[in-house]
């Protein structure tokens, strides 16, 4: 038997090409709502609900003068993405550059260990645990990587997927926010998501 009436032969076992497609079907389902994001911008953490216009948001949002602007960023010890955004000549680089000049825009990291896996209270710091709450009773402790995120307050004013994205959105959207920013005001309460 040659090798290809061998692969042939193999084709038609009852787990021959179909029952093996048959078999894997569910396992690629069932991983769709973790995967890595490659920068299409599908914000699989709202799919289910209604759509938030992040531009929209991000056009009426403007810190106070002493109020930090934080940048969190979703990530993943086994996302190829996230770690190529990490390091001095990347998006962390470029960031952590930029902040030097703008000392109230802080760098927040959530990493857990896979893709797969959910974000926990430990990872967050402690001014930053109202967004991880919200997360966890809303059942989106598993987002897409890399996820960008910048919140004022306990508010997130803009959000966006993907390693191309950063360069693309949201570091734009950072310098934005920074030009806008505000008189200082002490009497009004902070804004809630």
């Amino acid at each position: 038997m040659n090798r290809i009436d061998h692969v042939r032969a193999h084709a038609f076992t009852p787990l021959g090409r179909i029952g093996r497609v048959t078999l894997l079907m569910p396992l690629v389902l069932a991983g769709g709502a973790a995967i890595a994001q490659d920068g299409s911008g599908i914000d699989e953490t709202r799919a289910a609900r209604s759509p938030v216009d992040w531009e929209a948001r991000l056009a009426q949002a403007a810190p106070k003068a002493d109020q930090p602007v934080y940048l969190i960023v979703h990530s993943a010890g086994d996302c190829k993405f996230c770690q190529r955004w990490k390091g001095s000549l990347s998006g962390e680089g470029e960031f952590r550059r930029w902040s030097t000049a703008h000392p109230s825009a802080k760098l927040v990291i959530v990493e857990r260990a896979l893709i797969a896996g959910a974000e926990t209270e430990a990872m967050h710091p402690p001014e930053l645990l109202p967004f991880f709450e919200k997360r966890k009773a809303n059942g989106t402790t598993r987002t897409g990587v890399p996820l960008f995120e910048a919140a004022i307050g306990h508010r997130i004013v803009y959000r966006t997927y993907g390693y191309s994205s950063w360069s693309r959105k949201m570091f734009p959207a950072l310098q934005a926010l920074e030009g806008r920013r505000g008189a200082v005001t002490r009497d009004e309460p902070a804004e809630k998501d």
